[in-house]
Formats: C-alpha cells, structure tokens, sequence
C-alpha cells in the first residue's frame, strides 16, 4: 500500500472515489474543485493505492473559522475520509488518518475536527476508535421560502 498526496494525475480517481462516498456529488464539478484544492497550499487529498488500484481517500484542510468542539485557530479539519469496500477492516483508514495528522502539525495545526451523518454509525465508531471525541449533535432544517408576487 502507498499513500500519495494529491496531483494532477489524481484528481479524476479521487474525483471517482468522491463520487462513491458521496453520490449526491457531480464529477465534473469535483474534478474542478480538486484541481483547486491542488493549487491551495492550506488543503489537500491524500490517496491510498495497491499495486495499480486506488483504495481509497482522506481530504484534509486548514479551517479558521469557528469548529465545534476545538480552541485554536487553525484547525485541521478533517472533511472526508474513505475506504472502498473490499478494503475495509484493514488499518487503511486510520493510516491515511496518520498521514493527515502528519500533515496538519506541519501547517501548524494542534487540534483536528470532522464531522459525520447523525446516522453513519460506522464512521463514527471509526472516529471514536482513532482518538475523536464527540462535542455536539445537531438536526439541521431546511425550508423553501415562498417569494411574494
């Protein structure tokens, strides 16, 4: 297994990958968010191969807005994070985590936040299980507003 950051050559497989943990995403517009990312200094993707098969991603980026649960600013944030299926169960994830972790003291980030669905509950046994603790729960609404005639 080999972890590569983010390159030009990567972007259309992580783009792919996006698309699997995230169906409701489009493509192209993933591609092009990715070749932005590669371009941010304060962002990047790092990919999980093996031999010649991508596995599977972790998106990492600086925020300096407020995260929940953390005192610092910046704050690595941990925006995604993904395993194919046949992959899973193997220490993948939480060696990309590692990376991501590497990656965020570097840019001189002491704390990390995520997030995930009230529902996943896999992610987040992931997240307990890799040193995460939970600091909020929240149900977000959302309404259409009529616009008067």
């Amino acid at each position: 297994m080999e972890i590569q950051e983010l390159t030009p050559d990567t972007i259309l497989p992580l783009a792919e990958m996006m698309k699997e943990l995230w169906p409701e995403v489009n493509i192209e517009e993933e591609v092009a968010n990715n070749s932005r990312v590669y371009r941010d200094p304060l962002q990047t993707a790092f990919l999980l191969k093996n031999s010649d098969h991508w596995v599977g991603f972790a998106f990492i980026a600086m925020r300096k807005d407020f995260v929940e649960g953390t005192s610092t600013s910046p704050v690595a944030y941990l925006e995604g994070i993904y395993i194919r299926e046949p992959f899973r169960q193997m220490g993948y994830a939480q060696k990309l985590l590692h990376r991501c972790e590497e990656w965020s003291r570097e840019h001189g980030a002491t704390e990390m936040g995520s997030d995930t669905e009230i529902i996943n509950d896999i992610s987040q046994k992931f997240h307990l299980s890799t040193g995460f603790k939970e600091v909020n729960r929240i149900v977000c609404y959302a309404k259409k507003l009529i616009v008067p005639k």
